[in-house]
């Protein structure tokens, strides 16, 4: 009779293990389920930041580069000495959106970088690839330290 009692409690741990196992993958796959679906509802808003910003550096709208810029940027720099052009002689002429893509390191969870990279043209040069990070502020999309082009 006793080995009858301990083949039950054995099969309960074996049966409480699996659905405890289950749950776990199952909140994996469901978070990262979730993860992909949010990426693809935010690239659109990073490529517009993205395009925007460069947009205005083509233009030699500075002031509305300046605009485009996250917080911790503006507060380093004043509308009046912002300078996102590397050579003025030489200033972007084109740009061409190549990838938005939202990088996670293992164990970021969502948070990463997120990123727009394009290919810049100049008038004089050939054309460079330049990667703007991005970040959402108070619901709107800002471009984050972007290299000078």
């Amino acid at each position: 009779m006793a080995d009858h009692a301990n083949g039950s409690n054995r099969g309960i741990q074996i049966l409480v293990v699996g659905v405890l196992t289950l749950l776990f993958f199952g909140g994996i796959i469901a978070a990262t389920a979730y993860l992909t679906v949010k990426d693809q509802r935010e690239m659109p808003g990073m490529r517009a930041a993205g395009e925007a910003y460069l947009s205005a550096l083509v233009r030699g709208d500075t002031g509305a580069s300046y605009d485009l810029l996250c917080k911790r940027d503006r507060r380093e720099a004043t509308r009046a000495t912002w300078n996102p052009y590397q050579d003025r002689s030489n200033p972007p002429t084109g740009f061409r959106i190549t990838d938005v893509e939202i990088d996670r390191p293992e164990g970021a969870g969502a948070y990463g970088h997120r990123t727009v990279t394009a290919e810049v043209t100049r008038a004089r040069y050939t054309s460079s690839e330049a990667t703007l990070t991005v970040e959402k502020q108070d619901g709107v999309w800002k471009v984050c330290r972007p290299p000078a082009l």
